[in-house]
């Protein structure tokens, strides 16, 4: 007995000695992986690893080893998960250091005495060290210096050299003789490689470093004028696989750290699982995202941002508009920022409307960028949780629902899409609908799905159409999946309808203004566009399930982005094999997917989803509905894994590798052998895993667990998920806007807006020759003409293009200006360039270093007195655009006696150096050799000191590029198929001659209708004159609101505004309603009495008090009866009591 006894004791002893062991030996290999990652941060920028840096790192790593020791792991609680940590962190860690090696460059150097010697130095030859720094050493041998990344400058005086080198003026080191060195001596550990930049002139020489017993020799040229780049030392095979298993070492034992200190707070169950559930399924893809944003130098850990394409030359600068609606007289109604003004509403309710948007304000204008990018991951995070909302309700306090919902989160069209920040606007609300239409199915409770529909119209009415749509068919959807009961069904039909149209009016006070405003738009809503034609070949479709399927010219005409992950390909494939779903669900979800299969496929069907509108660029814009429902089908599989059998996953592996081969054969761009190959084997383990997991032999053994197999399943479906999107952002985000360039410009071109703004507080437009995006007049907040956007006004859009100024799809720009007389005409007042002279007769106005503003001296204010003939103006069709400037200004002054323009009287085209003729088919009738090399040119006498232009017609029917000089200085590069509008080519002395040259850099295209042409500014100074006699004075007591004055002389004139006639103007004069009267095909006139008037304008868009008041009865009968049905199941709860 006293044996067992004290054999029991020394079994515990031991057990708590080893116990006590395991404790230390955790505690220390934590300690040493967050010292590893301080001691990587505290040598970040000059690499050196100081006595200083040693003694403070040695007190944090004892700090951190009592802190674990005697904190963190005093006790190993029973609820540590050994085994799904220690998997976690392993994994993951080996993922990290194989997948982004390339970025691990190796982590310390160990050298003692780097020596440079010069030697076989020829007489009268001078070598000269000109820079030396410690840079980064890349992946591969090179001697690019621009491959070497500069971490900071070796300084001389770190540098010790003999008496055979001297200190020359430029404060460079030189030499004249052999056995020159230069030491950097003691032991020292280095993160980075030394550079050396040396220059040999007269002759050449020799330069050998020598470090740790092994020696290099550069040969040094006085052939080569530029420095030669010498490595003082490099990396070996053997060092790069030290730091990498250094760097395995250190991030596994930081991700064990982490996990276990998780696990440590959860362990006490003081916060409730669902909550730690809902938290990971938000923090997640944020985690995700930001490891790939580190990994590809984005924001905030790098320079690279989200703005490209649209981001960068559209929604910043609305989203930057947003501060302006605080800070100055702007509001959402209506803004002189876009075009020659207009309806601003609509592209808040298609582009802002998230009121998230709204945290821009609290930011500078030059942290956009940056406020963008957290913006942007954040909705990531809220897609994870609004998918978690809907997933848990069948995997109730289950981490398993975080499968499913960060492959919503993070599939591939939110990745591909994210800077299209509107977009994921109905990815967030999806999935919430869904939930409350199966809450009105199952238990008769509308209001989830009456306020989230209500929310994404009001957020976003274009993709709260496409969720309408989806709305319907899952409604249905989810009605045949329920039992038979008809009251209730009849119920939830009611309900359905009821809150469907209860949503839609709820939201009118966006909806009705925004549909009359598309109606007068861009947008063409033709019926005869449907068709039954196919968009592509059916089985490529399935070319999207596979990793990283994606480049940089999907975005323009590629297949729909559906891919969700392999984990949920391998369950949603297996959903049709599981013995344990009735073959009704595996009908009903097969036809709901075949339903968004043939809206990618037909044509007509595709334009239905997208408003009968072909969208331009992001074609298949609804396909995230399509990736929600597959993986409601995968999650749907995943409740039922008991009914996978082992032929399911035989049959599931082979027909996902014959899809593979069939892929392979169609040689699809973003796709390699390499990628399908590791899909395959990856599904092949997905499935095998899912097969053990839903079985119970295997758990027999305490090795394995289902908490383990399913720990597995889920970080091998994170790394592939994390895999598709450091793939897709690392083609989307390469040459994306740097902060650093978005910080520069706003900052040097506010300061200019702001002078003319504080020095110049009247009513009138300003513009730039330059630009950085197509909406920086609502960037600045100032009256523009340059505007881009899918809500533009037709009718604006195309009065601009006969005026002159470039134009393409749905963006006009200024550029360089159409004509003085134009500028003068719309109110340009002030035009802002890069102190470049301007080439209209302008006025410098002010400039500083590096901008200029002119001021134009014959601009008319934005109202003034006109002739009545002005009513009958109409621009005519078939006339040329300088014309139609004269066709205007005859208009406008009842006055046809001087022409604004006139024809240059000696031009001579050419052809590549020979002279040509235009023949009647417009073509050049030399069309022979390499187009790249082939030019046209016109060879003009100056005859008058007056600015001359030119129209250089687009050919919309060419894919063409092109460029212009002006006397061989670069002018523009242009597309065949955007209009260049009106070119001013300057001003010329009489009898100088100027050759513009026309090179095409691909097809050739007609280029007969070539016009040059004077502006005559004796003529335009008259009429500029004769028009400002009875100028009107408007201030802009907001966006939407105009007040002022204005005189009329005599009966045959009226009022003309360089305002786009709206109907949704509300005119008084002298207090009384008035109609205004459409001129010019789209400004406005208004009829008044000879005399002075007072004058006021409000805009109200048409349907906005109609929508307001149908928002407002919605919002009444919405409280009116969640209170009822609040009572009503208070009072069946009493019953039932």
């Amino acid at each position: 007995m006293i044996l067992n006894k004290n054999s029991k004791i020394a079994a515990a002893n031991q057990k708590k000695n080893g116990l006590m062991f395991k404790e230390w030996l955790l505690c220390l290999w934590f300690s040493l992986a967050i010292s590893f990652f301080s001691f990587l941060y505290v040598t970040r920028k000059d690499g050196i690893f100081s006595r200083r840096e040693q003694i403070l790192l040695f007190v944090v790593w004892l700090a951190l080893l009592m802190f674990f020791r005697f904190g963190l792991l005093n006790r190993l609680h029973p609820a540590y998960r050994y085994k799904e940590i220690f998997l976690f962190s392993i994994l993951v860690s080996a993922y990290v250091v194989l997948r982004f090696s390339d970025s691990l460059h190796p982590v310390l150097y160990a050298i003692k005495n780097l020596e440079v010697t010069v030697s076989d130095l020829e007489d009268q030859s001078v070598i000269e060290m000109d820079w030396a720094y410690w840079a980064t050493e890349p992946q591969k041998m090179t001697m690019d210096p621009k491959d070497y990344r500069h971490a900071q400058d070796i300084r001389l005086d770190q540098l010790s050299t003999n008496e055979l080198w001297n200190l020359s003026e430029n404060g460079t080191l030189i030499t004249r003789s052999n056995r020159a060195k230069i030491h950097y001596h003691g032991d020292f550990i280095r993160l980075f490689v030394p550079v050396f930049h040396f220059k040999v002139t007269n002759g050449s020489g020799t330069v050998s470093v020598r470090y740790n017993g092994t020696s290099k020799d550069f040969i040094l040229s006085s052939d080569h004028n530029e420095s030669m780049l010498i490595l003082g030392y490099t990396s070996t095979i053997l060092s790069r696989v030290i730091s990498s298993l250094v760097f395995l070492f250190a991030l596994t034992g930081l991700l064990a750290c982490i996990s276990f200190f998780i696990q440590r707070i959860y362990a006490p169950k003081i916060i409730r699982k669902e909550w730690w559930i809902g938290f990971a399924s938000f923090a997640l893809p944020i985690v995700i995202l930001l490891g790939i944003c580190g990994v590809q130098k984005m924001y905030p850990f790098g320079e690279k941002t989200f703005f490209v394409v649209d981001m960068n030359q559209m929604y910043s600068d609305m989203l930057a508009y947003l501060k302006s609606f605080f800070s100055e007289k702007n509001n959402l109604l209506y803004t002189f920022s876009k075009n020659l003004g207009g309806d601003m509403l609509t592209p808040y309710a298609f582009y802002l409307g998230n009121p998230l948007n709204f945290i821009v304000c609290l930011f500078s204008a030059a942290d956009l960028p940056k406020v963008v990018s957290f913006l942007i991951i954040f909705q990531f995070g809220i897609c994870g949780l609004t998918s978690h909302l809907y997933f848990r309700r069948r995997l109730p306090a289950s981490f398993s629902s975080l499968l499913f919902s960060t492959s919503y989160a993070l599939m591939a069209y939110n990745l591909v899409n994210a800077e299209n920040m509107h977009f994921i606007a109905g990815v967030v609300w999806l999935p919430l609908t869904a939930l409350g239409i199966e809450l009105i199915v199952e238990k008769n409770r509308p209001f989830l799905y009456i306020s989230s529909l209500w929310i994404i119209l009001l957020s976003n009415f274009y993709f709260g159409y496409m969720i309408c749509i989806f709305s319907l068919f899952f409604f249905l959807f989810t009605m045949l999946s329920a039992s038979d009961r008809k009251s209730f069904k009849q119920k939830a039909i009611i309900q359905f309808f009821s809150g469907s149209i209860l949503s839609a009016a709820g939201a009118s006070c966006l909806l009705l203004p925004s549909f009359f405003k598309l109606m007068e738009g861009t947008k063409e809503f033709n019926l005869s566009r449907l068709s039954l034609s196919p968009n592509f070949f059916f089985p490529d479709l399935f070319s999207k399930l596979f990793t990283g399927a994606h480049n940089e010219f999907e975005i323009d005409s590629g297949l729909p982005v559906i891919f969700c992950g392999i984990f949920i390909n391998a369950l949603a494939f297996l959903f049709f094999l599981n013995k344990r779903i009735s073959a009704k669900e595996k009908l009903l979800v097969f036809f709901l997917s075949a339903i968004m299969i043939i809206s990618f496929v037909i044509s007509g069907v595709n334009l239905v989803w997208h408003g009968l509108n072909k969208p331009v660029w992001w074609p298949y814009r609804y396909a995230f509905i399509f990736s929600f429902l597959w993986i409601m089908t995968a999650y749907r599989c995943f409740l039922q894994l008991k009914g996978i059998h082992i032929w399911s996953i035989l049959i599931s592996i082979a027909g996902f590798a014959s899809l593979s081969v069939f892929i392979m054969n169609r040689s699809f761009p973003y796709l390699s052998w390499e990628k399908i190959l590791l899909d395959n084997l990856l599904l092949s383990l997905f499935c095998l895993l899912f097969f053990v997991y839903q079985g119970e032999r295997p758990f027999k053994n305490k090795i394995f667990s289902k908490d383990l197999i399913l720990s597995l399943i889920m970080i091998l479906t994170l790394m592939n998920l994390t895999e598709n999107a450091d793939q897709i952002w690392e083609i989307n985000y390469a040459d994306s806007v740097k902060t650093h360039e978005y910080r520069d410009f706003i900052n040097s071109v506010t300061p200019v807006i702001q002078r003319i703004k504080e020095e110049d507080q009247s009513f009138y437009r300003t513009e730039k020759t330059f630009q950085r995006g197509l909406n920086d007049a609502l960037q600045f907040s100032y009256n523009g003409l340059t505007h881009y956007s899918s809500t533009t006004n037709r009718k604006v859009f195309d009065l601009l293009t006969r005026l002159g100024f470039a134009h393409y799809h749905y963006w006009t720009r200024y550029g360089q200006g159409s004509t003085a007389a134009i500028d003068s005409l719309l109110g340009v007042k002030y035009v802002l360039t890069h102190q470049k002279p301007i080439t209209k007769n302008f006025d410098l106005f002010f400039s500083d270093h590096e901008y200029a503003v002119y001021r134009n001296p014959t601009a008319l204010p934005l109202g003034f007195s006109v002739s009545d003939q002005v009513k009958n103006c109409r621009i005519p069709s078939g006339i040329d655009l300088f014309e139609v400037q004269n066709h205007i200004f005859h208009c406008l002054t009842d006055d046809d006696s001087a022409n604004l323009f006139t024809i240059p009287q000696t031009i001579r085209y050419s052809q590549n150096g020979k002279d040509e003729k235009i023949d009647q088919s417009g073509k050049i009738a030399d069309n022979s050799g390499d187009p790249a090399e082939s030019y046209a040119e016109w060879i003009i006498t100056v005859e008058r000191t007056d600015p001359l232009y030119v129209h250089i017609p687009n050919a919309p029917d060419v894919t063409s590029v092109y460029e212009v000089y002006l006397n061989d200085q670069f002018l523009i590069r242009n597309e065949s198929v955007i209009e260049s509008g009106i070119l001013p080519l300057g001003k010329f002395s009489p009898g100088e001659i100027i050759k513009l040259r026309l090179k095409w850099l691909g097809p050739q295209f007609s280029l007969k209708d070539t016009l040059f042409r004077y502006e005559n500014q004796s003529v335009l100074e008259y009429y500029a004159a004769a028009l400002n006699q009875n100028p009107a004075s408007l201030e802009k007591l907001s966006s939407s609101h105009l007040k002022g004055s204005f005189s009329i002389p005599d009966k045959h004139h009226v009022l003309f505004l360089s305002i786009p006639f709206e109907r949704d103007w509300q005119i008084f004069v002298d207090g009384e309603k008035v109609s205004p009267i459409e001129v010019m095909d789209g400004m406005i006139s208004i009829n008044a009495e000879p005399g002075l008037h007072t004058l006021e304008m409000n805009y109200i868009p048409t349907g906005l008090i109609a929508g307001s008041g149908l928002s407002f009865l919605a919002l009444i009968i919405f409280i009116f009866w969640f209170l009822q049905e609040t009572a009503n199941g208070n009072e069946r709860s009493q019953r039932k009591r």
